[in-house]
């Protein structure tokens, strides 16, 4: 309950988890730090003699009360991605070598990268060559999509051929600076959400 009461005060959304007979030191402890009406889950006790099995079955029967869906999941409008989003890699058209290549698999293999994510955005950018200026485009897209990014944050960029095509120069040759996909990442300038009070620093 601290660790959660700590977390949730320095803006990063948090679940603790505690047995019945822990319920009263729950209570107290998230009134101690200032968060008496701090949601909590409750599972039957005891935990550390079940096997490996019943600990399974015990997370099936918490999860309704840890997800709450219908209840928790409060966005404007619903998208597909939240089910399952699949992208092909153009590997002919990349700047890049293949993704797959930089978990240490062969370019030639086949491989599918996994992922989990909350939901996708659409980033509208036509209107420029430079590649800093796109990167500053996608950086605060990134921040304007909701309270659930912060610093511990991560996104997953996918750029269009066309836009991949923005770390190359004229002559076709790729830019010195854009020569791997953490060249490009490094190109996204970090950004602050605002407003709010709970503003973080990308």
């Amino acid at each position: 309950m601290a660790d959660g009461s700590l977390l949730e005060r320095a803006g990063l959304p948090a679940v603790s988890i505690c047995t019945d007979p822990f319920a009263l030191t729950a209570r107290a402890m998230a009134k101690a730090y200032g968060f008496p009406g701090f949601e909590y889950v409750s599972i039957p006790h005891p935990v550390a003699s079940l096997s490996e099995a019943q600990i399974q079955a015990r997370v099936h029967d918490m999860l309704p009360d840890l997800l709450r869906p219908h209840e928790l999941d409060q966005a404007t409008q619903g998208t597909p991605a939240k089910y399952t989003f699949c992208i092909a890699e153009n590997e002919e058209e990349s700047p890049w070598p293949p993704l797959h290549t930089e978990f240490g698999l062969a370019a030639p293999d086949s491989a599918v990268t996994a992922m989990v994510i909350r939901s996708c955005v659409h980033i509208e950018a036509r209107h420029t060559r430079v590649p800093e200026q796109l990167a500053t485009d996608i950086a605060g897209t990134i921040s304007r999509t909701g309270a659930l990014i912060h610093e511990t944050i991560s996104a997953a960029v996918v750029l269009s051929p066309e836009h991949a095509a923005v770390q190359r120069d004229r002559m076709g040759q790729v830019r010195p600076r854009g020569r791997s996909r953490s060249g490009a990442s490094r190109r996204v300038p970090p950004r602050r959400r605002e407003p709010g009070p709970r503003s973080r620093t990308r």
